[in-house]
C-alpha cells in the first residue's frame, strides 16, 4: 500500500499497472503532473489480513492531499489479493472529504467489494 501512494506522488503509473489486478485495472493509468494534486501524507488506519500465509487482505488508509492549495482527504478501505506470491490492488470503497472538485479523483472509484473470509 505505501508502495502505492509513493507511485501516486511519484506519478509513477508503470509502477500502478504493474500492482493492479489484471481483473479490476482499467486500460490505462496515466497520471498527469498538471492536475494540481499534491499528496502530503499516508495514514494507515486499519489491516486484515494480508501476512505471506493470506491470499486477501484489506487495508483502510486515509491520504491527505491538496489540489491547486485546496486541502483535502480520502479515506478509502482497499481490497488486495495474492497470486503467484505478489500482491496486488483489487478495488476499494472510497469517502472524499474537503474537496470541492472529486472529478481529479475518477480513477479511485471502486469496481466491486471482495469478502476477506477464508
Amino acid at each position: 500500500m505505501r508502495a502505492r501512494y509513493s507511485a501516486y506522488c511519484m506519478l509513477n503509473s508503470e509502477y500502478l499497472n504493474h500492482t493492479w489486478h489484471p481483473g479490476s485495472r482499467p486500460k490505462k493509468v496515466n497520471l498527469s503532473d498538471d492536475s494540481g494534486v499534491q499528496w502530503l501524507k499516508l495514514e494507515i488506519i486499519r489491516k486484515e489480513q494480508g501476512s505471506a500465509n493470506d491470499k486477501m487482505g484489506v487495508i483502510e488508509f486515509k491520504a491527505y492531499y491538496t489540489i491547486d492549495d485546496k486541502p483535502g482527504y480520502l479515506h478509502e478501505t482497499s481490497n488486495f489479493v495474492k497470486e503467484d506470491n505478489q500482491w496486488f490492488y483489487f478495488d476499494g470503497e472510497t469517502e472524499y472529504h474537503n474537496d470541492e472538485d472529486q472529478d481529479d479523483f475518477k480513477d479511485f472509484k471502486p469496481v466491486r467489494r471482495l469478502s476477506v473470509e477464508t
